[in-house]
C-alpha cells in the first residue's frame, strides 16, 4: 500500500456464522454451516425467520438490526448493541459487523443479505449507481437528504451481497468553494513542528513523530480500498511534506473531479494530461493534481517561496 491509500485499522465487531451457542445477542451455529442455525433444523420447532427486509425503509436507510448504533458514535458508547443479533432473520442474513477507527469511531456499519433481500432494495430504492471496485462490479445508493451512503458488493457467501453503510460529504464540500481548502490551515504547515500542527488540525490528528494523519470525511465515491487522508510528513522535526487525497470510482468521477478543480484553482501552470498530472498555482501555495492507478486524486503541497 502506499502512501497515499492508507486506512484507518478497523476493529471488527462481528456477529459471524460458525459461533458459539445461540443467544439473544449470539451469531450462526456451526450446525447450520452459515444459515440461519438450529431452528432450521426442526420442522415446526422455531418461529418463522423475521423479514430483514422490511427492516429497511423506502430510501437508502440503516435496517433496525444495527438499533442502538451509528456512524460517529464513540466505541464505548456502542457495547449495549453489540454483537449483533442476526439468527432471527434465517439464510437472509449471513453477518452484520461494525467498524471502528484507531481513535474508536463507529465509520462503517456492514450487513450480508442475500441477493433476494438485494433485489427488494432495487425495487424500493432504485437502481444503484454502477461502479467496479477490485475488477468486480458494485453499486452506490446515496441519500443526499441524510448523508447516508450505501455500498453494495460482493459478499463471501455465495448467494448473498455485502451491504456498507456510512456517512458521505459531498467531495465539493470537503474540497471548499473558492480558491481555499477548508481542512488546510490558512497559514501552511510546511517547517512547523508535530505540536504546532496539531495545535492547527485538532484532536483528530493521529499519529506521531514523522508521520501525521488526519482522517477526512467519507465523499461520495470512497471505496473500500481509498479514503480521503490529509498526510504530513515530518524530517528533523519539521514538516516536509503535505498530501491529501480525494478518491474516484470510474473514469467519468476522476474528471468530473478535475473539471471541478481547475474551477476552483483556474487553469494549471503547467499539466501533463498523459499522465493525469496538473500543477496549479493556489495563493502561497504550488499545489500538484496527479492520478495514477489508485483510483484516488492525489493532492502534494510544496512549501511556499
Amino acid at each position: 500500500m502506499n502512501d497515499t491509500n492508507m486506512h484507518p485499522t478497523l476493529t471488527l465487531l462481528l456477529a459471524l456464522a460458525f459461533a458459539a451457542p445461540l443467544t439473544a445477542c449470539s451469531a450462526k451455529s456451526e450446525e447450520s454451516s452459515g444459515s440461519a442455525g438450529a431452528k432450521n433444523g426442526q420442522a415446526g420447532s422455531e418461529a418463522p425467520a423475521k423479514d430483514i427486509a422490511a427492516t429497511f425503509g423506502d430510501t437508502p436507510s440503516i435496517p433496525s438490526i444495527f438499533e442502538g448504533l451509528d456512524i460517529g458514535m464513540q466505541e464505548s458508547a456502542a457495547g449495549g448493541s453489540l454483537p449483533i443479533a442476526i439468527d432471527d432473520y434465517g439464510d437472509d442474513v449471513f453477518i452484520a459487523q461494525a467498524a471502528f477507527t484507531r481513535s474508536g469511531i463507529l465509520t462503517e456499519l456492514e450487513i450480508d443479505v442475500s441477493k433476494a433481500v438485494e433485489a427488494k432494495l432495487h425495487e424500493r430504492w432504485g437502481e444503484p449507481m454502477k461502479i467496479t471496485i477490485n475488477g468486480e462490479d458494485a453499486g452506490i445508493w446515496l441519500d443526499p437528504a441524510t448523508t447516508l451512503r450505501v455500498r453494495a458488493t460482493s459478499s463471501i457467501s455465495d448467494g448473498h451481497v455485502s451491504l456498507a453503510f456510512s456517512r458521505y460529504e459531498p467531495y465539493r464540500a470537503l474540497m471548499g468553494e473558492g480558491a481555499s481548502v477548508p481542512f488546510l490551515p490558512e497559514d501552511p504547515l510546511h517547517g512547523k513542528s508535530e505540536d504546532a500542527v496539531k495545535a492547527a488540525l485538532g484532536d483528530a490528528v493521529e499519529g506521531s513523530g514523522t508521520a501525521l494523519e488526519l482522517p477526512l470525511p467519507a465523499t461520495e465515491f470512497d471505496s473500500p480500498y481509498a479514503s480521503p487522508t490529509l498526510k504530513i510528513t515530518l524530517a528533523r522535526g519539521e514538516v516536509s511534506r503535505v498530501t491529501w487525497s480525494i478518491p474516484y470510482l470510474s473514469d467519468e468521477s476522476r474528471d468530473e473531479i478535475l473539471a471541478f478543480v481547475r474551477t476552483k484553482w483556474g487553469e494549471p501552470a503547467s499539466s501533463d494530461p498523459a499522465e493525469n498530472t496538473y500543477d496549479f498555482v493556489v495563493g502561497p501555495r504550488a499545489i500538484r493534481a496527479f492520478a495514477y492507478d489508485d483510483r484516488q486524486w492525489n493532492f502534494y503541497v510544496t512549501a511556499p517561496g
